[in-house]
């Protein structure tokens, strides 16, 4: 795994001693979580281990999780993204959808550069392709990028600062609650069968697709 900041910049090649340890502090950190109302990341993910290894298949298509505050730079990326290596080590199959407009996780995996070259989010939410399109595959050899084992990932890009517009053309129209943007797509995620862990990714912006994290 290669080390990058939210600018794009090469950090160079993390030390496995370094990832492994920076993983432990990210469980610590999850399992010391506590809030008033509704479930951590950490209750959802031991409910989640709970129900896979009972069952031993995803259960009901896959767990999804929404990951998100809204402030910036509070490591909402930085658990996304070790939370889903994580479990990809234990041998769960995640997808990690970016579904930020600064697109942090995105910058990680592909650089600034690179991000506006593929299919994403914004595509998504736009019409122009399905979900299933827009997946990058960790086993895909033919990608030019390095994606944790395990983990496949719907990237994002500078346009979903767009997507409320974006949304009102591809609806027409008819009326349509911004919020409920995301409630179409994870069924067709869920109803691929292939996922224990839908990871989702969240900005800090009240936009329609942190919102909509918010409320699958």
């Amino acid at each position: 795994m290669v080390l990058r900041d939210h600018s794009g910049a090469d950090h160079g090649p993390m030390d496995p001693s370094e990832i492994k340890c920076f993983r432990k502090v990210v469980a610590r950190c999850l399992e010391a979580c506590q809030v008033e109302r509704g479930p951590t990341v950490s209750s959802a993910v031991g409910w989640g281990e709970k129900m896979i290894e009972a069952g031993g298949s995803p259960p009901h298509g896959g767990i999804v999780i929404g990951i998100g505050m809204q402030k910036g730079g509070v490591a909402k990326t930085t658990n996304s993204l070790h939370l889903a290596a994580a479990l990809g080590e234990r041998g769960r199959r995640v997808l990690l959808w970016d579904l930020d407009e600064n697109y942090g996780a995105t910058k990680v995996f592909i650089s600034r550069a690179g991000a506006e070259g593929f299919l994403s989010t914004y595509s998504i939410l736009a019409g122009d392709c399905t979900p299933e399109d827009a997946i990058l595959s960790f086993d895909d050899e033919e990608l030019d990028i390095e994606l944790p084992t395990g983990v496949d990932f719907i990237p994002s890009s500078r346009q979903l600062a767009k997507v409320a517009t974006a949304l009102e053309q591809a609806q027409g129209d008819s009326f349509y609650n911004p919020n409920d943007c995301l409630r179409p797509f994870l069924p067709q995620l869920k109803a691929l069968e292939k996922y224990d862990y839908i990871l989702l990714d969240t900005g800090p912006q009240a936009s329609p697709t942190t919102k909509g994290a918010y409320m699958v």
